[in-house]
């Protein structure tokens, strides 16, 4: 029978989780370390770049909150079932991925020698990707798992009372580091900061699902809880209604614009139906090609004239008080 704990904060107590950014010291094996939550530079040496890891410096697990069970838990691509929703979504990934690595936001970070994932931003801007969300603060976690996204006001609202339970994961990330894919993908995807800035407020990180690739089947554990407004109002006011979460930046305006687009490149379409027929094996003819553009209405358009309205000087700004907040260690 499935234990359900009577609050989040039982579930706190019962995995031992202490408070952040109190300065408090601990020793790991010889290493002193802090709990104070920060930026920390880890080198990628397949990537030849360097992570900013966003939370504490060591954590042995990260979690994912969720206002219930999914079943299965998919991807956003592996949530899609209907051919010509996929396609659409593909597409607009895709021009998004294309559009982003063209920001000079996105190009000065890569200049410097920072880990950068388009893939991860656009999972962050509510793009359909092959990633879950994953976040080394437990508290970050728990505001998914008692917020439910109104999508007529565009806006969190806590959860009531329901007959569902809320769930809290923990991932073992030590166990999940080494992990490899069936497509020979790393499962655990280091995010972190990013030129943008959603995935460092929710000290993220992720996770690579392959399609029709279950969340629960890695190495995790499973806490139930009960809903209550009193709980989820307090999660609510303690992230200011998701707004330190999300802060307003111009990116969020853009990815808002991709999620309705229905132009792309034929270079985008091309690449989207070798996706789709790859993913659901659906049979790449002339007719069937036909058939998903006149259902989802989608367009060549090789140009649409993007703009960025970035300042260099602003950018510069940014870089050098996020360098500042970034620690890093010689040796582990």
């Amino acid at each position: 029978m499935t234990k359900i704990f009577e609050n989040i904060d039982i579930i706190k107590q019962h995995l031992g989780i202490q408070p952040l950014n109190t300065g408090e010291i601990f020793n790991y094996r010889g290493t002193e370390v802090d709990n104070m939550e920060g930026l920390h530079a880890i080198e990628d040496t397949e990537k030849d770049c360097v992570n900013l890891m966003s939370g504490v410096e060591f954590d042995f697990f990260e979690y994912r909150g969720q206002t219930s069970v999914y079943n299965p838990c998919l991807s956003g691509f592996g949530r899609i079932k209907n051919i010509e929703d996929l396609f659409l979504a593909i597409c607009r990934s895709l021009y998004f991925e294309q559009a982003i690595q063209t920001n000079p936001r996105f190009t000065f970070a890569k200049s410097e020698n920072i880990c950068v994932d388009s893939d991860a931003i656009g999972q962050h801007y509510g793009l359909a990707t092959d990633y879950l969300d994953i976040t080394k603060n437990f508290d970050v976690a728990t505001f998914f798992a008692t917020q439910k996204y109104n999508f007529n006001t565009q806006q969190y609202e806590p959860m009531r009372e329901n007959s569902k339970a809320g769930v809290i994961y923990r991932i073992n990330t030590f166990a999940l580091s080494s992990s490899i894919s069936n497509d020979n993908k790393k499962i655990y995807t280091p995010v972190g900061w990013q030129p943008f800035k959603r995935p460092e407020e929710q000290r993220a990180n992720a996770v690579y699902l392959e399609d029709n690739k279950c969340f629960t089947t890695l190495p995790i554990q499973i806490f139930h809880f009960k809903h209550s407004y009193e709980q989820s109002k307090k999660v609510y006011e303690m992230f200011e209604g998701g707004k330190t979460l999300f802060p307003d930046d111009d990116i969020s305006l853009f990815a808002s614009k991709v999620k309705e687009k229905l132009s792309s490149s034929s270079d985008i379409i091309e690449q989207s139906f070798s996706q789709l027929s790859k993913r659901r094996g659906w049979e790449d003819s002339a007719k069937n090609r036909e058939n998903i553009l006149n259902q989802t209405k989608v367009f060549i358009e090789e140009n649409d004239n993007l703009k960025w309205n970035e300042k260099e000087e602003d950018i510069e700004k940014e870089f050098c008080e996020m360098i500042e907040r970034t620690k890093a260690r010689l040796i582990y």
